[in-house]
């Protein structure tokens, strides 16, 4: 077999070395991107893989190609090259499978994924628009209290959880199609550090987890028990403009199990829901939603302590049953779009049979997520910080609609620029703000570069600190609480 790995900037080293070592007889890479440095070069040239200058260099390859052997095309979800750019108009080889990195990522894990269901350790795949990361660290919370070991891939790092303990195995990681076999290479290094350089074949097929959660950015392997779909609140262009959004995250009704938002079920896949009904569960936080399969029966909103009565019918579970029921939980799920992560966990963990009071034993850990929805508290006074750097008028309008019926909150609103590809709507922000202060009387305070732009635009006058901790210092004297809405890196927050 042989294979031409396309974008190395996405992973594509990783995959390429991977084939490599599943004895593949030849491998070219393209770097689409041109952005290998000289040390990834070696990297790669040392596994023997060839490394294409342009897919003209290919094409030419393609004349001396045995038509009778299997040629895998490997790229991305998003390339942007159809399959003509790629090996040509008037090629008559019929035998290239064309594969994205996702599904090399399946075909390389193999093995992993037999001896992973042989133990029995379930593994979830999450994709989707937003609210990923929260989901993964709500379930992070379930998993651990169901199964103590845990192996995480997330925007924040991958990890080794074991109970309250967790083990970085790296901070600086992408959630790409690739970094799941990264994370999983990481954890076999805790199980045979470096030093040791004999080969113990047990050793070697050990797993030091009991559970596994992937993310990832543009659908998933397919390799899950449950793969998750949290929504698709924007169906975004991809591959210029060749596909979008919908079309990418579609992987994953791969899985053997689905659980997805109901509304995006309805809107984006009704063909999946019907060719793939069998085996998908769905969550709506809309409470007159009868067609969903979990959802909401009352519910009770605080800052401090969401209470969430749930329904349930016709569940589908990994060991073949269904179930109804209901589910009363309590968790940090200050507004609507925490409630919406919190029902796609529960709806996965029933999925896979958890128990109930594990599920709202492992709820009740949670405490949200720096640099997404988070609480401390200041001499007892609550701080909710919404730090994120792809805030936007709408994240920021569901934000503060969390305290629009609360006296005793005051608003810190702020950031910086130029620290995601897409700036902020300041006309629409400042008409936001108009009808929050008008209609709502939300007592606000502006902070840092966005806060100075705002103050300037504004017509009433709002009090401005350049730092946001004289903020915070001078609210918490005042015995009020606060919410914290900053468009920055919770990092670059940390630093300050």
């Amino acid at each position: 077999m042989k294979a031409l790995v396309i974008d190395l900037t996405h992973g594509g080293i990783t995959i390429s070395i991977e084939l490599s070592n599943l004895g593949f007889s030849e491998i070219y890479a393209y770097d689409i991107y041109n952005t290998l440095n000289e040390n990834e070069k070696f990297q790669i040239e040392s596994n023997n893989i060839i490394l294409l200058k342009n897919l003209e260099e290919f094409k030419k390859i393609n004349k001396n190609i045995d038509s009778n052997e299997k040629f895998f095309i490997i790229s991305p979800i998003h390339c942007p090259l159809n399959k003509t750019e790629i090996i040509g108009e008037n090629n008559s080889n019929n035998n290239y499978i064309f594969l994205t990195h996702h599904q090399a990522v399946k075909l390389i894990l193999e093995n992993w994924n037999k001896k992973r269901k042989k133990e029995k350790i379930p593994l979830i795949e999450i994709t989707g628009v937003k609210g990923k990361t929260s989901t993964a660290f709500i379930l992070k919370e379930i998993l651990t209290e169901y199964k103590q070991k845990l192996l995480l891939l997330s925007s924040l790092g991958a990890f080794i959880f074991n109970g309250d303990k967790k083990v970085i195995l790296k901070n600086d990681i992408s959630i790409t199609p690739a970094s799941m076999i990264e994370t999983i290479k990481l954890s076999k290094k805790i199980v045979n550090p470096p030093c040791n350089f004999e080969f113990d074949e047990k050793n070697d097929l050990k797993f030091n987890y009991e559970s596994v959660i992937i993310e990832s950015s543009l659908g998933v392997s397919g390799l899950g028990d449950i793969g998750i779909l949290t929504n698709l609140v924007e169906n975004y262009s991809i591959a210029k403009n060749t596909s979008n959004a919908r079309e990418a995250k579609k992987q994953v009704f791969d899985c053997k199990l689905i659980t997805i938002e109901y509304e995006t079920l309805k809107k984006y896949y009704p063909e999946e829901l019907e060719k793939f009904s069998e085996k998908i569960n769905s969550f709506s936080t809309n409470p007159k939603n009868d067609n969903a399969t979990v959802k909401i029966k009352n519910i009770k909103y605080s800052l401090d302590n969401t209470i969430i009565n749930i329904e349930f019918k016709d569940l589908k579970t990994i060991s073949g049953n269904q179930i109804d029921g209901n589910l009363e939980v309590q968790t940090f799920a200050p507004g609507k779009h925490n409630v919406s992560n919190v029902l796609c966990a529960i709806t996965s963990c029933l999925s896979l049979d958890i128990k109930y009071e594990d599920i709202k034993n492992g709820l009740k850990k949670f405490n949200g997520i720096p640099g997404r929805t988070s609480k401390r508290e200041i001499n007892n006074q609550v701080i909710i910080e919404e730090v994120n750097p792809g805030l936007n008028v709408e994240s920021i309008k569901i934000s503060m609609d969390m305290i629009k019926n609360m006296d005793n909150y005051v608003v810190i609103l702020g950031g910086k620029y130029g620290i995601t590809c897409e700036e902020i709507n300041e006309t629409e922000l400042i008409k936001l703000l108009k009808v929050k202060i008008d209609k709502d009387s939300i007592d606000l305070i502006l902070t840092d570069e966005l806060g100075w732009n705002l103050k300037n635009e504004m017509e009433v006058e709002i009090p401005y600190f350049e730092n946001f901790k004289d903020a915070i210092d001078l609210v918490v004297k005042n015995k009020k609480n606060i919410l914290l809405i900053y468009r920055s890196k919770y990092s670059d927050l940390k630093k300050k």
